[in-house]
C-alpha cells in the first residue's frame, strides 16, 4: 500500500520512518493518515519524534518531555499517558471517531508509543480499531 503521508526532504535533519497507519472515515470521505518518524538534526544530533497527520493535528514529543512526564507517570503508578491530539468518541451525536496517542513507560522511561485509530462506516458505526504501535527510539 503506497502512504498518504511521507518523509520531510532531509537537509538540516535527517528522517526514520518509525510507523504508518492509514484509515478511511466514509462519513466524511476522508482519510486518516499518520505517520510518526524521528527527526534529527544533522549539526547537533539532538532529536525528536515527530507524528504528521492528514486530516487532523500532528504532535511533537521531545525526548526530555517524555521522560519528564513518563517520570510524573511512574510516581502516579500508571503505564501510560495520553499526549498530543485527541479527537474522543462523543456519545451524544454518536460520533465513535477515535484518535488518542499513548506513551508507554516504565520505571519512569519512555518505551513505545501508540496511536489509536477509529474512524467510521458510511452508516455512522465505528470501523474496526487500528493501532500504530513504535518502540520510544534510543
Amino acid at each position: 500500500m503506497e502512504q498518504l503521508l511521507s518523509l520531510p526532504k532531509e537537509g538540516a535533519y535527517k528522517y526514520e520512518q518509525l510507523a504508518y497507519v492509514e484509515s478511511t472515515d466514509d462519513m466524511i470521505s476522508k482519510t486518516y493518515a499518520y505517520l510518526a518518524f524521528k527527526e534529527t538534526s544533522a549539526s547537533s544530533g539532538d532529536w525528536r519524534v515527530r507524528i504528521t497527520a492528514t486530516v487532523t493535528a500532528g504532535t511533537m514529543m521531545d525526548p526530555k518531555m517524555m521522560v519528564k512526564k513518563s517520570e510524573e507517570t511512574e510516581r502516579s503508578g500508571k503505564e501510560s499517558f495520553t499526549w498530543g491530539f485527541t479527537l474522543k468518541p462523543r456519545e451524544e451525536s454518536n460520533d465513535k471517531r477515535l484518535v488518542e496517542t499513548l506513551v508507554f513507560q516504565k520505571e519512569g522511561k519512555p518505551t513505545h508509543a501508540e496511536l489509536h485509530l477509529i474512524t467510521r462506516n458510511a452508516d455512522g458505526s465505528p470501523k474496526e480499531e487500528k493501532v500504530m504501535k513504535f518502540d520510544w527510539p534510543q
